[in-house]
């Protein structure tokens, strides 16, 4: 649990830090999936080994935060969270990308 000013800079820099964290846990997974579809699992070990050292760093962080509670207050966080994804990015990102003329985005 975070034991400084939620304001601070480096509060933001933590939630920066889970952020980048998290988004190469992703990438590395994804990295992973596509050398194994290639027959390359040697450097599929690689990606997921990546990723595994990524997916610690990303929980490190967010328990930092603390962003892991009870299964009733994680659940509920869960819910608010892609509430809030919907509402505040993905509803505009599609508004937009239809404004833009890229309707195959919109349907995304």
């Amino acid at each position: 649990m975070m034991r400084y000013d939620k304001n601070s800079q480096s509060a933001e820099n933590i939630k920066k830090a889970f952020g980048d964290e998290a988004a190469g846990h992703a990438r590395y997974m994804l990295f992973g999936e596509e050398a194994r579809r290639n027959g390359e699992e040697q450097l599929a070990n690689v990606y997921d080994r990546l990723a595994s050292e990524e997916l610690a760093h990303a929980e490190m962080w967010l328990r930092e935060m603390g962003g892991v509670g009870g299964t009733e207050e994680n659940l509920n966080a869960s819910i608010a969270e892609e509430n809030h994804d919907w509402m505040m990015h993905y509803m505009p990102y599609a508004s937009t990308a239809d404004h833009e003329g890229y309707e195959e985005l919109t349907e995304r």
